[in-house]
């Protein structure tokens, strides 16, 4: 089969690929049609086509994510080492087939769009775009592995944009074009420096997982040699940590999806609310049987007057988000940090001995306590000055992400310089395991 079906179609299932989803779709179609016609009224073609739409734009999306990872030999270790083992060369066209786009990924939407075409609850026009952003998705997690960040934060960056102007397609496929200009480039140096970059390719923790997943059998995890507590004593490098630079990259990113998110919701509620309107008008217009100018003046009374979207159900919503947010930041930090390594002194011993606070074992706690302090300046300042949700509510997820994020000690830091006392993790139910020898 031609190289560039073989990411998506092979020769056993192809066809079963095409018959299936044809056979399916024709009679779900006849189901429509009959109801249709036994109720004398087309509402059930309308609702019975949500599944077939909803089908079309999943389907567009696994096209896309179909190409960037199927064969993407940064995903599959036994791939990769076999090309690392050739005299294969970036120049050269991978033997398993293309992680560019190609004609069959153009064919197969074509018939996506064809399979929508009739009585569409959604634009058929926007399942080529559901393609690349399944494809420019996952070619940013394989830049991950690959260290391009560059590329890596220019199409996270990029989609959350994407979000943000998806009502107006034009603007939305032209930057949709330029990201996949972007992966085209990420893929072509992520084979450039694939044997560089080999070592760092299996020393990954989320590699190591997947390729545990693919092949259990030769990735099991080493039993504990020392036990518990030389295990923790023993001479070992720290686990990295997220640098500066990356820590504001991630905190701005989440910031800015959060922004995208919430202000696609409030044209949403907008464009709904200015749809309700519209058909107030027209009833009046209908039943009252107006003159055209007393109609122009009812509808324009109507607009003029209708309340702006819920700001009071926004504000609300702002809030649970940022509540999961700041909630969600203390817990990852002190589950990183914490188990394992206890205060040296109780709570009552710290009463007694007027020692409450232990410098070197507290800062650990300033993050957290910092982070509660942004959700409370939120709230005063929400409460006083007339701002909109949709700006204060990603500003300051951004920053609590940034303190959690940046903010001292490094994990190495602290658990090699705090005084604390060392102890079995709470989260091990079975202490066999750190005492196996």
């Amino acid at each position: 089969m031609n190289n560039w079906t073989r990411a998506i179609l092979t020769p056993h299932r192809d066809l079963l690929l095409i018959i299936i989803p044809a056979v399916l779709y024709f009679l779900w179609e006849g189901l429509a049609w009959q109801l249709a016609w036994a109720t004398d009224s087309d509402e059930w073609i309308e609702r019975l086509h949500w599944p077939r739409d909803i089908f079309a734009v999943v389907a567009a999306v696994a096209v896309g994510a179909s190409r960037a990872t199927l064969l993407n030999p940064v995903f599959i270790p036994e791939y990769r080492t076999s090309l690392l083992l050739t005299p294969w060369t970036a120049e050269k066209p991978l033997p398993a087939g293309p992680l560019i786009i190609g004609w069959v990924d153009g064919l197969l939407v074509a018939v996506l769009i064809a399979v929508v075409a009739y009585r569409p609850n959604i634009d058929p026009w926007r399942i080529p775009l559901m393609m690349l952003v399944g494809y420019v998705v996952h070619l940013c997690i394989s830049f991950v592995a690959a260290g391009l960040l560059v590329h890596c934060y220019s199409v996270a960056f990029g989609l959350g944009l994407v979000l943000r102007v998806w009502q107006n397609y034009a603007a939305a496929a032209s930057i949709l074009v330029v990201l996949v200009l972007i992966s085209v480039s990420g893929v072509r140096h992520t084979l450039r420096q694939m044997r560089e970059r080999a070592e760092q390719y299996d020393n990954l923790a989320w590699m190591k997982s997947l390729a545990a997943a693919i092949d259990p059998a030769n990735h099991q995890k080493p039993k504990q040699i020392v036990g518990w507590p030389f295990e923790l004593l023993q001479p070992q490098q720290p686990g990295p940590s997220i640098g500066v630079k990356q820590g504001l990259l991630v905190s701005l990113l989440i910031g800015w999806w959060l922004y995208a998110i919430f202000a696609v919701g409030v044209d949403l509620a907008g464009a709904n609310q200015g749809s309700l309107r519209n058909q107030m008008a027209e009833r009046i217009e209908q039943r009252a049987g107006l003159s055209s100018r007393a109609a122009e003046i009812v509808r324009n009374e109507i607009i003029w007057t209708s309340p702006e979207p819920d700001r009071m159900g926004i504000e609300i919503a702002g809030s649970f988000v940022l509540l999961a947010f700041a909630i969600a930041c203390c817990a990852r930090r002190l589950t990183v940090y914490l188990p394992g390594h206890r205060p040296p002194i109780s709570l009552w011993g710290r009463i007694w001995t007027l020692r409450w606070i232990v410098p070197s074992y507290d800062n650990v706690l300033l993050a957290p306590l910092y982070v509660s302090l942004v959700v409370v300046a939120f709230w005063m300042v929400t409460a006083f000055l007339p701002l909109s949700p949709v700006v204060t509510v990603p500003a300051a997820v951004t920053l609590m992400c940034l303190i959690s994020l940046n903010m001292g000690p490094t994990l190495a830091q602290w658990q090699l310089t705090s005084h604390c006392r060392l102890v079995v993790p709470a989260a091990t139910k079975n202490k066999r395991q750190f005492i196996e020898a």
